[in-house]
């Protein structure tokens, strides 16, 4: 009768254990099975139940087959074992071996499960018939010499006195001693103490008795000595035989310097990874992260212990498709490199931008075993790249803005000044009256336009003074609750002891009623609107990521709402002329690009932070002013009569020149027309009639207005001299600041405005 074979099967999932059991069906005949799945169910099938064969899952939950292998080594060491796994690597599969496991079969290739529990049946009738013969084989001296001798590990042998009995010839090459040196010594000659080392020592009596020591049965990592005192590391795994009767240990010794020289290159290029400001990351070949460094964690808020096992997909920000991800894993499939920019999101949300590459990694035979991704931060990087954008778009469209303004204010006040002399011939009731009162107010709404459009390109013409933002605004509250309505409540937050700024307050009141009048337009039933001063210094570490701001100290004045807000793709278009989100009634677009132009005219910065559904914030800083604010002189009186003269004009457009010249001559005054700069100045130098004032545009060809009024200057020492441009040229101002003692009047002007600006600059 044939014996019943026991069979122990160490599972947890039942269902894995049946399939394990149908596969044993398919090579075994007369057998009988038990699961279990605790340590403690382990040891009592040990005792009681005394397997023929242990099958084991790798993992348990509260159990590894590490730990039941080596309780069956203590136990029933020639029981065969074999671990049944989902997954396993090498070094594992190496670890178990080493403890004793006879084979290993991975679930996936269960069909070998069978075939592996006959080879360790097998590997057992071999052992124990080995066990038999061993004693044949000692005694067989010279053979067990010959493997030994052709060993490339040091093999030793330690009697049960605790000295070396043998010594092959990969020993001698290792530790320098021969032979007959290393016979007879005790092993720490050649061994540096250490703990393990110690235990054997204090353990080798038992071991003379019972074959078991501390070191027995284990792998340790020591440091050796050779003769001439050198250290070195080794690997020793020692196991115990009775010979005649008698315990002796066996070792077999690996120098591992190689491999500690490894590690350690591999520890310090670990470390190098660390200490990096770039993401490293490095997954599987299913993308299955393996490995980030600190950096990683750093900026995406993910700890090590959270994305370890987890896919890189966790970070995706939708904002590219599953083409731009499928493109790049064909693209590694194929062992090749990918490098891209990418927008991924961390874990509390945040955006961010990255420049990646990502490499595959190939074993000795080609084939790829992880991908490595390493990855620069360009967040910042991009943020300024797009305002720098920004800033040169705007003044793009400024420089634009600015030149058509200049062009349009010379045909507007050509349209202004014929209408207007028109209706000084015609009677107050003609019908035609009303057909010139509609062009001439068409002409100063374009006039307005045009205003707007020098203010956003900087070329309107303004007069700072020493003023404090506190005051202004609070003379402005009433005009802007009649502006803004009674459904909005204007709070005004001053900030003491306020330091005063260098600007137009006429410009000023037009910011804060342009950015009132667009805070109430977002505010569709009604809202708050909070206007707010401080002082600010801003250093160097706040200019780095907020482009065209200087380091310095500035005031703050701000202007908050609680409206619909702006998203993003508004934000990037807010300052741009005729850009809206209203309907035509609604607004020209110009209201904050005056906004913006009058801030950088008076050399500030202006940040407008605002999210869809949460309100608009506008803060605007002005450089501080540290000049005192001079006292106001007493105003002259003007001369009780009047007395017109001759007035040389010289202007090259056509018709602002004609216009120009009648407009003078109906009022009063003889013209001397001048139509190049060289003509004003040939006029002067030959001529010996007396003339009162040089009228001049700014802009002329060969020479400027300002370059004129110097030459005549020196040939009419005194000449009174009036400027006028469409816009202000740099010629006689910086940024459309006029120089102090220069008389200016800005085009398109009125018949009015004219007579009253060049009488004022005569009588001067």
């Amino acid at each position: 009768m044939k014996k019943i074979l026991r069979v122990l099967i160490v599972e947890d999932v039942l269902s894995d254990a049946e399939l394990a059991e149908r596969e044993l069906k398919t090579v075994l005949e007369n057998y009988t099975v038990q699961v279990v799945d605790t340590e403690e169910g382990f040891h009592r099938a040990l005792e009681a139940f005394k397997p023929d064969l242990i099958i084991s899952d790798y993992t348990l939950p509260l159990f590894d087959a590490i730990s039941a292998l080596r309780i069956k080594q203590r136990k029933c060491p020639l029981t065969p074992f074999v671990i049944l796994t989902g997954s396993m690597n090498e070094d594992i599969a190496v670890d178990c071996m080493r403890e004793g496991a006879d084979d290993y079969v991975i679930k996936q290739h269960i069909k070998r499960l069978g075939q592996a529990v006959l080879k360790a049946l097998e590997k057992k009738n071999v052992e124990l018939e080995s066990r038999r013969t061993l004693r044949e084989l000692q005694e067989s001296e010279e053979k067990f010499r010959g493997v030994c001798s052709a060993a490339q590990n040091a093999i030793i042998m330690i009697d049960n006195n605790g000295n070396i009995s043998l010594w092959n010839p990969a020993a001698e090459k290792m530790f320098g001693y021969t032979e007959d040196e290393a016979i007879g010594k005790e092993l720490h000659r050649y061994i540096a103490p250490n703990r393990y080392y110690d235990a054997y020592s204090k353990g080798f009596a038992g071991f003379q008795k019972t074959g078991r020591g501390a070191a027995v049965g284990k792998t340790l990592e020591l440091t050796a000595l050779k003769k001439d005192g050198t250290e070195f590391p080794v690997e020793l795994s020692m196991s115990a035989t009775k010979l005649k009767g008698k315990w002796n240990a066996i070792g077999i010794i690996s120098d591992i310097t190689r491999r500690r020289h490894a590690e350690a290159e591999q520890k310090r290029l670990i470390s190098a990874i660390d200490q990096t400001a770039d993401l490293v990351v490095i997954t599987d070949t299913e993308g299955t992260i393996q490995y980030v460094n600190p950096a990683f964690e750093r900026l995406t808020g993910y700890a090590l212990e959270e994305i370890i096992g987890r896919n890189p997909r966790i970070l995706h920000s939708g904002r590219q498709d599953e083409a731009f991800y499928r493109e790049m894993w064909n693209t590694l499939a194929r062992g090749e490199t990918w490098r891209g920019e990418i927008i991924n999101k961390g874990k509390d949300g945040t955006l961010f931008t990255e420049e990646v590459t990502i490499s595959p990694v190939l074993d000795s035979e080609g084939k790829i075993i992880n991908y490595i991704g390493v990855k620069h931060d360009v967040t910042k990087q991009r943020v300024l790249e797009r305002r720098l954008m920004q800033s040169q778009k705007m003044e793009t469209v400024g420089r634009l803005a600015g030149g058509v303004a200049h062009d349009f204010n010379n045909m507007l006040g050509v349209i202004l000044g014929y209408t207007e002399l028109i209706m000084d011939t015609i009677d107050l009731h003609d019908p035609m009256m009303k057909d010139l009162r509609e062009i001439q107010k068409a002409a100063r709404h374009s006039a307005e336009i045009t205003r707007q459009l020098l203010a956003f390109s900087r070329k309107q013409t303004i007069e700072p003074r020493i003023v404090n933002l506190n005051p202004l605004i609070e003379e402005m509250k009433i005009m802007l609750a009649r502006l803004l309505g009674e459904d909005i409540d204007i709070s005004f937050i001053p900030a003491k002891d306020l330091w005063a700024i260098k600007a137009d307050q006429g410009q000023i009141n037009q910011i804060v009623a342009n950015l009132g009048i667009n805070a109430r337009d977002a505010m569709h039933d009604g809202g708050k609107l909070t206007i707010e001063t401080a002082n600010l210094t801003i250093d160097e570490v706040y200019c780095q990521g907020h482009l065209g701001f200087v380091p310095g100290c500035f005031v703050m004045l701000g202007m908050s709402d609680n409206g619909i807000g702006m998203d993003r793709e508004t934000l990037a278009h807010v300052f741009e002329p005729f850009f809206t989100t209203k309907d035509k009634a609604g607004g020209t677009g110009l209201g904050l690009a005056t906004v913006y132009g009058i801030i950088k005219q008076h050399n500030g910065f202006i940040n407008v932070y605002s999210e869809p559904g949460h309100g608009t914030t506008f803060k605007l800083y002005f450089p501080r002013c540290a000049e005192k604010k001079k006292e106001a002189e007493t105003a002259v009186e003007a001369p009780e009569s009047f007395e017109y003269g001759t007035i040389l004009l010289a202007e090259d457009d056509e018709m602002v020149r004609n216009l120009t010249t009648k407009i003078l001559e109906t009022i009063g005054y003889d013209v001397l027309v001048a139509l190049t700069p060289g003509d004003a100045l040939a006029l002067c130098e030959k001529g010996n009639m007396n003339i009162a004032l040089l009228l001049t545009d700014v802009v002329m060809p060969k020479m400027s207005g300002h370059e004129l009024s110097k030459a005549i200057e020196a040939v009419r020492p005194g000449i009174k001299t009036l400027f006028m441009s469409g816009y202000t040229a740099d010629i006689i101002s910086h940024h459309g600041v006029l120089g102090i003692g220069m008389n200016f009047i800005q085009k398109p002007f009125t018949r009015d405005e004219l007579a009253k600006k060049v009488r004022e600059v005569i009588e001067q």
